[in-house]
């Protein structure tokens, strides 16, 4: 969900919406959690999990996790569908036991056939398998168990096998799944769908579930949203959990009823300035090195973002999520602001200024940029235009330019850019992180189409470390990668590391309490977010 970098989110717009949401308790009765979880005017009837366009909450609460992985515990997965994982063949075969005694909705039996299938449905549809988890083979030897084979060794995929959330066999055979809606959806999570219209959806609490005590929260509605009146109603309490920007949320929110009202903003990801590398002269690690020191990062977040994503770390890890992994030599370590060292140093390299106070380039060329963000992401937008002028002070013009979401996302795969503003999800380990945007298989030559490393970082000894991930399961060494990453983060600067992206959650408890917080950071708290949804709904228990 785009809200994170959003000014506003998004609001309810139906009037039967609205009249559900009734006073300040927020919509309908005490046992129901109004949720605002995504941005859309209307809903389609899409619950099929694999579906990029699938409504909130199918992942999570109707299907269920293999294994959760939340990036609060890097790492440590814990046991959900699946009750353990057993690697062999030096990484190329999976053995995962299946929890024994679970049902699907409908009331049939939940087996490792289901599994199997479901892998074998991404095996045989790519498209869907967005996670790129490469098994040659998935068996279901006994109803217990579930053998996947792979054709290289694939400890690194561990946390996305867990996230596969099981189908039921039963439902999905014979169906065309890159289609198919799922209409109707049969999970074994703790609810089903009960109402559905284009404009609000609602679940109830599945009375088959495996471990139904744990659900507290009888139903959930989950109103279909617009970009006008979200503030306003969060600040009227009509919302019980919702996930986006507020600016001066003391203000509009946690003021109107300090007891109740709750905002929790933990990093879960970057927002970075991305340099093209091939193109001269940001492939010169001096002038990037300029570039990373005239930046104000305490200037960013406090314009930009009212202070809720503060500075990243020259790591590049998310922190204090990431904690465990920082090499000890980096644990003070901050980005510093010194415009005169950039001037220094840019002189030392040999890029004089011109008479207009603008450096030349190679070839006579003065080092002007663009700055490509999507005009729709109005903080991002803020950002470009406060490194215009801090980069004007080191002989270097800017030109922020915004473009449409899809033409960004276009020019950044292409590499038709010079620089441009663009985020990166954490995920559960540093790997999925480091991995997005220094892995030089995901990147391509300018003019074809790069899978995420858009900034075309190329480097044999960022890959090995990268390549130990998928290669080993030893803690020793996986650890000794992580640092390797972290030493190219902060001497290569192959991106720039400008902010730690939050993870917005808004809470009341008037209903419900045990929400994620700083003090109990269990989960992620967005409503958003997969699996942290279904951690912290099994978490929630009545307001006093």
């Amino acid at each position: 969900m785009r809200s994170k970098a959003a000014a506003v989110c998004a609001a309810v717009i139906a009037a039967t919406s609205l009249t559900a949401c009734g006073g300040g308790q927020g919509s309908g009765t005490k046992d129901t959690l109004v949720v605002m979880a995504d941005s859309a005017a209307s809903y389609q009837r899409l619950f099929n999990p694999f579906s990029t366009s699938v409504n909130k909450g199918a992942q999570g609460l109707i299907y269920e996790p293999l294994i959760a992985y939340t990036p609060m515990r890097p790492g440590q997965g814990i046991p959900w569908l699946a009750t353990s994982q057993q690697w062999s063949d030096g990484g190329r075969e999976l053995t995962l036991g299946i929890r024994e005694g679970v049902r699907w909705s409908d009331g049939k039996p939940f087996s490792s056939k289901d599994v199997a299938f479901t892998f074998d449905m991404l095996r045989k549809n790519p498209a869907l398998n967005i996670s790129n988890i490469a098994t040659t083979s998935a068996t279901a030897p006994d109803p217990k168990t579930v053998v996947l084979s792979f054709p290289q060794p694939a400890y690194a995929q561990a946390v996305k096998i867990g996230g596969i959330t099981p189908v039921p066999e039963h439902v999905y055979a014979g169906k065309n799944p890159l289609t198919f809606a799922d209409p109707n959806p049969v999970g074994t999570g703790p609810y089903t769908l009960d109402t559905f219209s284009t404009q609000v959806y609602t679940f109830k609490a599945n009375p088959k579930y495996w471990q139904k005590d744990k659900i507290k929260v009888q139903r959930i509605q989950y109103p279909a949203v617009s970009a006008n009146s979200f503030t306003s109603l969060l600040g009227q309490g009509r919302l019980d959990w919702a996930g986006g920007f507020v600016a001066h949320v003391d203000r509009i929110f946690v003021d109107k009823d300090k007891v109740h009202n709750k905002y929790w903003y933990p990093a879960d990801g970057l927002v970075n300035l991305v340099s093209n590398l091939k193109r001269a002269p940001l492939d010169n690690l001096a002038v990037r090195r300029a570039i990373s020191g005239a930046i104000d990062r305490a200037a960013l977040s406090k314009v930009a973002v009212l202070g809720y994503e503060q500075p990243a770390s020259p790591t590049g890890l998310v922190r204090p999520a990431y904690d465990s992994f920082l090499d000890p030599q980096y644990k003070d370590l901050r980005f510093s602001t010194d415009a005169a060292a950039a001037n220094a140093a840019l002189d030392q390299a040999g890029f004089r200024k011109g008479s207009d106070g603008i450096r030349i380039g190679p070839g006579g060329k003065r080092m002007a940029f663009t700055i490509l963000v999507p005009s729709g992401f109005s903080d991002w937008v803020t950002m470009a235009r406060l490194i215009q002028s801090q980069l004007k002070a080191i002989g270097i013009e800017i030109d922020p330019q915004g473009k449409s979401t899809q033409a960004w996302k276009a020019a950044l795969k292409t590499g038709n850019y010079d620089m441009a503003i663009a985020g990166s999800v954490g995920g559960s380990t540093p790997y999925d992180l480091y991995r997005a945007f220094l892995s030089s298989k995901l990147t391509a030559p300018v003019g074809q189409q790069a899978l995420s490393n858009y900034s075309r970082w190329s480097d044999p000894a960022t890959d090995n470390f990268l390549g130990t991930f998928e290669r080993t399961d030893d803690k020793a060494q996986l650890r000794a990668a992580v640092f390797g990453l972290e030493k190219v983060m902060v001497e290569q600067l192959p991106v720039i590391p400008l902010l730690g992206s939050a993870n917005w959650s808004q809470t009341r408890t008037t209903k419900f309490t045990g929400w994620p917080s700083a003090q109990d950071p269990y989960a992620l708290p967005a409503p958003y977010q997969y699996p942290d949804n279904l951690l912290v709904l099994t978490h929630l228990k009545p307001a006093g």
